[in-house]
């Protein structure tokens, strides 16, 4: 967890999610994150969850505009 503590979570079913590979000036972007507690950075894809009765492509594009 953020705070430092540990937690178990069980989940039979995941979640849909979308990652996005955004090109800009022919190379491909990611992030660096930076969770709290933590002292290293992270690279990751930006993406996230796709909300209730949202279809793949909108919610790409809110992902993008939310990540960056």
């Amino acid at each position: 967890m953020f705070d430092g503590t540990f937690e178990t979570f069980e989940k039979v079913k995941r979640a849909d999610t979308v990652s996005v590979f955004p090109i800009h000036k022919g190379k491909i972007v990611i992030c660096r994150q930076r969770q709290p507690h933590k002292k290293h950075f992270y690279y990751s894809l930006i993406g996230g969850r796709i909300d209730s009765g949202e279809k793949p492509l909108p919610a790409a594009k809110r992902e993008l505009l939310e990540e960056t």
